[in-house]
Parts: structure tokens; sequence; C-alpha cells
């Protein structure tokens, strides 16, 4: 269960330090927050899980591997919506942070809920 938390925080997480770096008004970034998640849900579910279980696969899912897959679906993400109007340095490093962030917040929520598992008894 702590994975689909993780999976539902981490885009929260993302889009709300997009806003803090972009310095938006906190009450006009507040109506844009539940579009902008569902996106950043989507990217997350096609992107992120797919990476999150290959790691799992091979046991290497660290807060490190967590904040660089963030940081490579960030690029992806930023690739897309780029690709033929190049948004700047800043957005993209802003992009980077948020994937970074997300990818760490993601990692805080799910190594909490292994570390609370009970061993099953055989």
């Amino acid at each position: 269960i702590a994975t689909v938390i993780g999976f539902a925080v981490a885009p929260l997480v993302a889009v709300l330090l997009l806003g803090v770096q972009q310095g938006s008004n906190p009450v006009t970034a507040a109506g844009a927050v539940p579009i902008v998640y569902l996106y950043t849900l989507l990217a997350e579910i096609v992107f992120a899980l797919p990476m999150f279980l290959i790691l799992k696969r091979f046991a290497l899912v660290r807060w490190w591997s967590a904040i660089v897959g963030g940081i490579l679906a960030s690029i992806v993400v930023w690739s897309l919506f780029n690709w033929q109007n190049p948004s700047g340095l800043k957005d993209f490093v802003n992009m980077l942070l948020s994937g970074g962030g997300a990818g760490l917040s993601f990692w805080l929520v799910w190594r909490f809920g292994e570390s609370e598992k009970v061993p099953e008894s055989n």
C-alpha cells in the first residue's frame, strides 16, 4: 500500500515544487494544482512506474535511484512538451528539481512502508 501512496504523493510534491520555484501566487496556483497534478500523475504512471518495477526487480530501489528516476522522467516530460520551443534553462532546471523531489518523496513513503511490513511466518 505504501507504493500506491508514494505514487499518489510524488506528483503532488512535483507540482508544489514547480509552483514554489515559479514564484506563483498561491491563490492563483491553487486552482491549477488539480489539473497539473493529473498530468503529472499520468506522466508518472507512464515513465516512473516502469522504472520502479525494473529497479525493484533487481533490488536497486534506493534514495539516489529514486531521485535519478525522477530526474530522468522529468527530462522526458520536459522534452515532450518543449521540443519545438524550448522554454529555457531555468525552466529545465526547475523540472529537474521537481522530478528529483518527487522521486525522493516517493522513496521516503515507499521506504517507510517497507520498513513497517511484518515478516511472514511459514
